[in-house]
This record gives C-alpha cells, sequence and structure tokens, in this order.
C-alpha cells in the first residue's frame, strides 16, 4: 500500500522519504467538449517544448483516476468540471490542499471547486460576461517579462469569460482593458491554484502563458530552455532600382534607393549587430522580376534568363557583404512560393531552384545555403521535396509559427517538416522593427515556452506606407515614419524602434544568446531531444538529462537558490520579483544538484 502523500516542499521532510517527487503534469480533460480541443493541443505541445514530463486523463474515457500523488501540478483544460466525480473532486482538494500546484488553464465552473477557484460559492451556473472583456492587461510581475504589458481590445479580444469576480484575498493576474479579471492567483491550504476565466490559452500566441502558470503554481519549478534567438533579414540584397520612394526620398533626398540600402541601411543595421551582440541571417532573392510567371520561365544553357529578358540585376557586391556579417540564406530564385499553383509542375520548381544553385556559386557567396525562407512565407509538399533535391545540405525551413494555412506550408511546430523530414521546421513568430503590445506579448510568450524567439524584418519596410500602397489593408509602416530622422525632436524611425525593441529585450532577459539560424537549428534540435527528469526534495532539486542545458528555476515561497558550492553550474541571470526568485542557469554536466535555503 502506497504511503500517504508527502509535502515533497516541506522542510521537516528529507530527501530519502516519500516527499522526493518528480516533476510531472496531469492534464485533465475531455475529449468529449467541442470547445476545448485548441487548449488541450495547445498545453500538450507547450508543455513538450518545456520539457515537462506531461500525462492526461480524459474524462470521457473509460479509464482509472490516477494517483496525483504521481503529479507535481494538475492542469484543467475543459469547461466540463461537472462530469468530476465527488470522489474526484475530493482527490484534487485533497492535492493542492498539501500542496501540490492547480493551473484552471480554460475557464470552468464547479461549484465544488469554488473556494479552490478563489471564487465565491454560487448555487447556478455563472452567465457568460456580455462586454468588459477586451484587450489583455498584467498589471503585476506574476509572469516575469509580461508584467506592465497593456494589449487593447484592437490586439487581443475574445475571452467568452464567466461573469466571476475573485474574492479579495487573491492576487490578480491580468485584466481586462477595462479592469475585469481575467486571470488570478490562490492559496488554498498549502497548495496554489491560478485560474483563468478566459478561453484566450486556446491561442498558439499564449502558449507561454500555459508554461509560466505551471511554473508559479508550485513552490518550486525547472524550465530546460534552449536561450536562442534569431533574427532574419528577407530581401536581402533588395531589388536593384534607382528610384527612391517616400519616405525615404524626403529623408535622403540626393540618394537612390540602391545608394540607400548600400551607404545608410546596411551599416546601420550591422553597427546595431554589432552593438547588441546580434547575429543575422540574409535572405537572398536573385531576381525580382514579378510580370513573368513562374510557369513561363524560360533559362538559357548556362542556367540564366535569355539576354533579352528584363532582369532585375542581382546585387552581388551587397550579398558578400552580408554574408561577411552573419548567414546567407535562400529566399528562392524568384520571390514566387514553392506552390504548385504558380508553377504548374513540380520540374519547373526544381529548375529555378537549380538556376540559383549556379548563380550562388557563380556569384562567390561561398558553401551552397543550409536555411530557406519561402517567400509570402509558404510552400507546398512538391515546394517541400524540391528543395532538398536541389539542396541536399539545407537543413532549416522557416516558414510562420502562428496562423495561416497549414497545406501552404504555415502554422507550423518546431520538428521534422511533415512533408519532407530532410527539413527541420524552424517556425518565425514575429515581425518588423517596431516592438508593439502583440510583438512583446508573442515573444514573451515565445521565450516563455522554450526560451526561444523566432523574428524577422524585410528590407523595404519602410517604403509599405498607406502613401506608396493606399489598396492595402495592413502596412509595415502604417505611420510612413522615416528610417531615422527625428520627429518634434524624438527618435520616431524605424531603426530607433528597432534599437529600442533590441534593448528591451536585451535587458528582459539578458541571457539570451543570438546565433545565427544555422548555428540554432542544431541547438534547437539537441533542446527537443534532451530527455530532462527533475526530481525536488525538501531542500534540493536534482535536474538528470540526457546531455547538459540551460534552464531556469522559479521559487515561489522565499527561499533561494544556495550560491555557495554550486559545481559544475554558471547562474546566467538572477531576477528577483514580487512573489518569486528566478534564477537562469547553464549546466556544465547531464546531472547537477542544486540546494535551496
Amino acid at each position: 500500500m502506497k504511503a500517504r502523500r508527502t509535502n515533497p516542499w516541506d522542510r521537516n521532510a528529507t530527501a530519502e522519504s516519500d516527499g522526493s517527487q518528480k516533476q510531472a503534469v496531469l492534464m485533465i480533460c475531455d475529449s468529449a467538449d467541442p470547445y476545448s480541443g485548441s487548449i488541450r493541443y495547445n498545453a500538450t505541445k507547450s508543455l513538450f517544448y518545456a520539457r515537462m514530463d506531461l500525462r492526461s486523463f480524459d474524462l470521457s474515457e473509460p479509464s482509472l483516476w490516477p494517483d496525483l500523488d504521481d503529479f507535481s501540478a494538475l492542469i484543467l483544460c475543459t469547461e466540463a468540471l461537472h462530469r468530476l466525480d465527488e470522489r474526484k473532486i475530493d482527490s484534487i482538494r485533497r492535492f493542492v490542499s498539501l500542496g501540490g500546484g492547480l493551473v484552471v488553464a480554460y475557464r470552468g465552473w464547479s461549484v465544488a471547486l469554488a473556494d479552490l477557484f478563489g471564487v465565491p460559492t454560487y448555487s447556478k451556473w455563472p452567465q457568460l460576461v456580455a462586454g468588459e472583456t477586451e484587450g489583455l492587461c498584467f498589471p503585476t510581475d506574476f509572469f516575469p517579462a509580461f508584467g506592465g504589458l497593456q494589449l487593447s481590445h484592437d490586439e487581443l479580444s475574445g475571452h467568452t469569460s464567466y461573469d466571476l469576480i475573485p474574492v479579495p484575498e487573491t492576487t490578480i493576474i491580468a485584466t481586462s482593458e477595462g479592469g475585469r479579471p481575467l486571470a488570478w492567483f490562490n492559496r488554498f491550504g498549502e497548495g496554489r491554484v491560478v485560474y483563468w476565466n478566459t478561453v484566450v490559452l486556446g491561442e498558439k500566441t499564449s502558449r507561454g502563458l500555459i508554461v509560466q502558470s505551471i511554473a508559479a503554481v508550485q513552490p518550486v519549478s525547472v524550465l530546460p530552455i534552449a536561450n536562442i534567438a534569431t533574427v532574419q533579414i528577407d530581401d536581402y540584397p533588395p531589388e536593384m532600382f534607382e528610384q527612391t520612394l517616400e519616405p525615404i526620398s524626403r529623408e535622403y533626398p540626393n540618394m537612390s534607393n540602391l545608394e540607400f540600402y548600400d551607404q545608410i541601411w546596411f551599416g546601420d543595421m550591422v553597427s546595431l549587430a554589432r552593438k547588441h551582440a546580434l547575429r543575422y541571417t540574409w535572405l537572398c532573392v536573385f531576381d525580382y522580376d514579378d510580370d513573368v510567371q513562374p510557369s513561363e520561365l524560360e533559362f538559357d544553357a548556362t542556367g540564366h534568363r535569355p539576354s533579352t529578358a528584363e532582369v532585375s540585376p542581382f546585387n552581388v557586391a551587397a550579398a558578400q557583404a552580408a554574408a561577411d556579417e552573419g548567414e546567407l540564406g535562400l529566399h528562392g530564385y524568384n520571390h514566387f512560393p514553392l506552390l504548385l499553383e504558380h508553377w504548374e509542375t513540380s520540374g519547373k520548381m526544381v529548375k529555378a531552384l537549380q538556376v540559383s544553385s549556379v548563380q550562388w556559386t557563380d556569384s562567390g557567396l561561398g558553401p551552397l545555403p543550409t536555411t530557406y525562407v519561402p517567400p509570402i512565407n509558404q510552400y507546398d509538399k512538391a515546394g517541400a521535396r524540391a528543395l532538398s533535391q536541389v539542396y541536399p545540405e539545407m537543413n532549416a525551413i522557416c516558414g510562420f509559427y502562428s496562423g495561416g494555412d497549414f497545406e501552404r506550408g504555415e502554422n507550423r511546430e518546431f520538428g521534422p517538416e511533415p512533408w519532407n523530414p530532410d527539413l527541420f521546421c524552424f517556425p518565425r513568430a514575429t515581425s518588423g522593427y517596431a516592438l508593439s503590445g502583440m510583438t512583446r506579448f508573442v515573444l514573451a510568450s515565445q521565450i516563455g515556452t522554450m526560451g526561444v524567439w523566432t523574428h524577422f524584418l524585410h528590407t523595404d519596410d519602410v517604403y509599405e506606407t498607406p502613401e506608396n500602397f493606399p489598396d492595402n489593408e495592413h502596412w509595415r509602416n502604417a505611420q510612413s515614419l522615416p528610417w531615422r530622422a527625428d520627429q518634434d525632436g524624438h527618435q520616431t524611425g524605424l531603426f530607433h524602434q528597432f534599437e529600442r525593441g533590441i534593448a528591451f529585450v536585451r535587458k528582459t532577459f539578458p541571457w539570451l544568446t543570438f546565433l545565427e539560424t544555422r548555428e540554432a537549428v542544431p541547438i534547437v534540435k539537441s533542446f527537443l531531444e534532451n530527455d530532462v527528469q527533475v526530481h525536488y526534495s525538501a531542500n534540493a532539486i536534482t535536474l538528470i538529462a540526457t546531455h547538459p542545458c540551460c534552464f531556469q528555476v522559479r521559487i515561489n515561497d522565499g527561499r533561494r537558490l544556495n550560491p555557495v558550492g554550486l559545481s559544475h553550474v554558471e547562474i546566467l541571470d538572477t531576477q528577483i520579483g514580487s512573489t518569486f526568485a528566478l534564477y537562469t542557469l547553464r549546466s556544465a554536466k547531464p546531472e547537477i544538484r542544486l540546494e535551496i535555503i
């Protein structure tokens, strides 16, 4: 017979007692709940990325209720909590009261769990709120990097919250734009509870909040991280043409477009990279001619367009300079995505890619590329296979991380490309020069999930303004900002906005390592393959992994890591919050032990 659960963080417990516990999470879900599929999937993927041991119990499956003593935290991913019988409810209450953690990731209701959730007990099922739930604001530092962030109703909405107001003893984590509580923290006995009165965690961009919620409900949590960031620059070298459009023509009236990029833009980007220790991946296109459909392209025997074709010249010198300042990757022969609807046959895709390979070599750009970014972030099965046929050394394919159509190569996960396992999907999460509220939210969420940030820019973002493209619905430079020029004495140009954003990331995540994509991919692969086990005892943490890694330790009970006697561990950063201490560390051995005091 199994011994009664002992709180593993009880200071009177010993490492040899039953208090020793593994970091494992139980997801309680319901496959018959038609609305909670997205949160189940996001919880599964986010905790996989966070290298947590996740198991699940499906309320609609005829299986035995697990022994909760085997877990350090529970996550509820269904609103069908009425399907929990009295025995299950009692075991959840006991689990939390003895020190376990609970996250309600998808707003749900149970009269028997109301006090545990931190809300008054209502006799009836609460109604959905008709308004007051637009936007998302984080008034405290409860989740590092999210504190102080405020998203408007235009940036995030659709919470579909219950009309619940938490009791005064709770700590508000997130509110609507109008101040209605959307997430809060509650103490129940020795345990901790985070309740999300929203469905927003079902969005892929919110995955970091799932992971950080789990980290916040345990006295001590350990999160392995990959610790990499990448910045990719699409369409460099840019198209070579003399005409300069606004707002650059106003800021640099005597410069051609070519001169602006060669003499101003490139130097500014390189100086910023050196100042902030960035490493770019530049993505080149050999032909910007979009007047000829890919299916109608013709090439001569040397692998070039016939001399009669109006081919925009390729800026070889700019490409070589970029290769000297980072990684040069491939953005395509032309700027058409590898979709059969454009090319008609895979053979025509292969031919164009072969021409890009010839031009790469003829231009003296060094070894053939290993990183590919699809134009407009799209490709299909034929395109993914054609790429490896021409470039067998190609490693990474970098489309969209969230949003878009999976059948067009978008909405990808980190891992082998489903249509071509020879390629590794390394999707991009954020874009642009300006660190908007939503961009900050997505990057904080991605970093909060697995310690990775993937960002990209376009060289011509400065030109995409309402004046130049009046028929567009959205613009990358919607305010028609200049490149560098001040407005009303303020540094409002895109360059300054980008530097302020990078400075914020550097200050918030000083441990984050910026790498070229070709350097980052093997690290992420190794991270996802690493088998990490974490064991807690009264005053210690033991981490056992396949190989050394970076990781974060969050301590929520007022204690701290003992810096004395640390062996084979380097502390990269320490952050002391209002209710927690967060340590970012790098191990030098597969097995390490940390003391908590």
